[in-house]
């Protein structure tokens, strides 16, 4: 599930919203002032996403 958390919360909880990502695998945005802003995710996922979008440019391609 994809957790919403204010910006506050980098400065304040940086290493519980890190756990958040690796543990859950799934994004979780950042908001400013209500509006989401940014959206932070693991390492790993991060690469998983990569890896998918480069298979399906290539499959776009064929």
């Amino acid at each position: 599930m994809e957790a919403t958390r204010p910006s506050s919360d980098l400065q304040n909880k940086y290493l519980e919203i890190s756990a958040l990502t690796r543990k859950s695998q799934e994004p979780v945005f950042i908001t400013v002032n209500g509006r989401e802003d940014t959206v932070l995710m693991s390492h790993v996922q991060y690469g998983k996403m990569k890896t998918e979008l480069e298979l399906w440019k290539m499959l776009a391609k064929a």
